[in-house]
């Protein structure tokens, strides 16, 4: 069974958009998507941002459908190389990204994130678990 798809790209906008979801100068971005009239709408705002962003506007953007990608656009287009597998299955990527863009990771993973400690400790603990004999 062979199904076609017209797939059309309408737009792309950039607004500002602060830590709370909220667009500086909503009306003129929201009557911009309104025109364009997608069926799908990518958000890439990293998280949570984007989930507030989508949530907030979500009654604006029906019919169609929001998608939070955050960074997965880049990995898409290849402006960011992924972990290798390996790297990703010992539960590592975090490090990876760490090492590859610290200048805009590090502040994330250091800073922003409380909990990120508390995932890192656990992380050591559970292969220390896993590598003794």
């Amino acid at each position: 069974m062979s199904t076609e798809f017209d797939v059309a790209f309408v737009g792309c906008d950039a607004p500002s958009v602060g830590m709370d979801g909220a667009m500086s100068a909503p009306e003129e971005a929201l009557n911009r998507l309104r025109a364009a009239r997608p069926d799908i709408v990518l958000v890439a705002l990293g998280a949570p941002k984007q989930e507030l962003w989508i949530d907030r506007y979500a009654e604006h953007l029906s019919p169609a459908v929001a998608i939070g990608m955050g960074g997965s656009i880049d990995f898409f287009i290849g402006r960011v190389r992924r972990a290798p597998p390996w790297v990703s299955r010992a539960g590592l990527e975090w490090l990876y990204r760490l090492a590859r863009e610290p200048r805009r990771m590090w502040r994330r993973y250091l800073v922003e994130d409380p909990r990120f400690v508390t995932i890192i400790a656990r992380d050591l603990r559970a292969s220390r678990r896993h590598a003794r004999p």
